[in-house]
């Protein structure tokens, strides 16, 4: 599966990208902002996304709501780094 990582940490974002390398999964994107992540999504066309829901500027919740909203054939997943462990 084709995977879009959203995380403005640069440390989440290379734990996750580590993780989904191990499962075998094709990292697609490593986004660092809501912005950068918009226009990845139309040119990558992810899978699977995973967004922090802390960022500065669009937050993972304004993120989320925009793919539910324009891209109904993605699914957002929300995890901040607390959540997961990072």
């Amino acid at each position: 599966m084709k995977v879009l990582i959203v995380d403005d940490s640069l440390l989440a974002n290379h734990a996750l990208k580590s993780y989904f390398d191990k499962l075998g999964h094709e990292i697609v994107g490593l986004a660092k902002s809501g912005e950068e992540a918009k226009t990845m999504l139309h040119e990558t066309t992810p899978d699977i996304v995973t967004v922090d829901s802390v960022m500065p500027g669009i937050s993972g919740t304004e993120l989320i709501q925009f793919i539910n909203q324009n891209d109904s054939e993605y699914v957002g997943s929300q995890k901040s780094q607390k959540k997961a462990g990072i």
